[in-house]
């Protein structure tokens, strides 16, 4: 009884903003999104009743506007009824709400709505229950599982192949949703795709690209990466890698996967970017890293680990939230220590220590709490303060990775 009375109400909502829709979509062509995602709170929610086998009773369904780049209309859940896109005033965060796709990157932006979640339950005001649950979707954000593959934490849309991935967050009362639930769930097992790609297929390659070598390393020492053209374009490709020292390789004629190696004549961080072009034109760019060069002996030996005890590495990754510690040599008296953290070659002041004669060596819990997922080289360097000023060390370096919260959390 409920799901009809769900149902009834989902179809007055929408022949009320037929006229609303129509507007919106005016100019563009409009792309309907077919199949379904998961809730592991309240299941199954369908995109459009054609894949139902029945517009009658419910006629819902999402849209994508290649004009206005917004997702409007109407998801369907049978435990919790109509979920809106589009036209929902001031999200929770402020701003406009609207749900919005770049079918060049593949991000997904905004919110979506369970109309349950609004008083008096069709999403016709912005007033939310008096138990305290909105409705309110998001659906991409910096916690949000995600594949990754084009960057954005959430919801993406490869623009080739016009399937949706990642998770948007509908609260403690919808959980996650997975646009790509996949293989080993009871029920449709499509996903949530688009028709016609949502016209997509001319925007920018998408690529990704990974250093596989170690890193850190030593002067002597190859970096190696490998690039990928993860879905569609034309073969062969061309490819250029950037290696962060004034130096580059080219490659023509190349299919879907390259690898290449470097040697750096001298040590430091070096971000690492490649660009890849198809033979249709089409461009893919992606930044593989940033690689650490030590010298062979540092003279500092400047090391990281979770606690000073355990400070004997190069290289350490930490969840978001977690403590961490620095050991380095002592120093003697009359040298001037240097240290610079930097996240994607750039300065950044969020940690700041200066070693100096007589200290303990070392420095712990420093904090990841409030600082972005990624990767940041702490440089250490020490000088004699006295004629001639001769450099007593070479630059050391150390790596640390800061990774996102695992699921569930938020």
């Amino acid at each position: 009884m409920k799901k009809y009375l769900l149902l009834a109400i989902l179809a007055f909502i929408l022949a009320a903003g037929a006229s609303m829709f129509t507007a919106r979509a005016a100019g563009g062509t409009d792309y309907e999104l077919h199949g379904w995602a998961w809730s592991s709170n309240i299941g199954w929610i369908s995109f459009n009743c054609a894949d139902e086998g029945n517009c009658v009773t419910g006629d819902f369904k999402v849209k994508y506007n290649d004009s206005t780049h917004l997702l409007t209309g109407y998801a369907w859940s049978s435990s919790i009824g109509a979920i809106k896109f589009g036209g929902l005033g001031f999200a929770p965060t402020g701003g406009l709400s609207d749900a919005t796709m770049d079918m060049t990157t593949g991000g997904v932006t905004g919110w979506a709505r369970a109309c349950e979640g609004t008083v008096p339950g069709d999403c016709s005001s912005n007033v939310k229950r008096a138990d305290g649950w909105d409705g309110w979707i998001e659906l991409s954000g910096a916690n949000h599982p995600s594949p990754q593959v084009t960057g954005f934490g959430g919801v993406t849309i490869d623009p080739f192949t016009g399937h949706f991935k990642g998770y948007a967050w509908g609260s403690d009362v919808l959980g996650w949703i997975n646009f790509d639930p996949g293989l080993g769930f009871s029920g449709p097992n499509t996903g949530v795709t688009c028709s016609s790609n949502c016209g997509g297929g001319g925007g920018t390659l998408p690529v990704d690209c990974s250093i596989t070598s170690a890193n850190p390393n030593t002067l002597g020492q190859i970096t190696s990466i490998t690039v990928n053209v993860t879905s569609g374009g034309t073969s062969p490709y061309n490819y250029q890698i950037n290696w962060g020292d004034g130096n580059s390789t080219n490659s023509s004629n190349v299919l879907t996967s390259y690898s290449t190696s470097h040697t750096y004549a001298s040590a430091g961080p070096y971000t690492i970017n490649t660009n890849v072009t198809d033979s249709a034109a089409k461009t893919g760019s992606y930044t593989c890293g940033t690689q650490v060069v030590n010298n062979a002996s540092s003279g500092i030996d400047l090391h990281i680990g979770a606690t000073v005890a355990q400070a004997n590495s190069l290289q350490l990754e930490v969840t978001k939230g977690d403590v961490f510690a620095l050991k380095w040599l002592p120093i003697p008296a009359g040298y001037d220590c240097t240290t610079v953290v930097t996240k994607g070659g750039n300065p950044y002041l969020h940690w700041v220590w200066k070693p100096t004669p007589g200290d303990p060596g070392n420095i712990s819990n420093l904090d990841t709490a409030t600082v972005p997922t990624g990767q940041y080289v702490f440089n250490y360097s020490c000088q004699n303060i006295n004629p001639p000023n001769d450099i007593i060390s070479t630059p050391s370096s150390v790596l640390l990775r800061v990774t996102s919260v695992s699921e569930g959390e938020r």
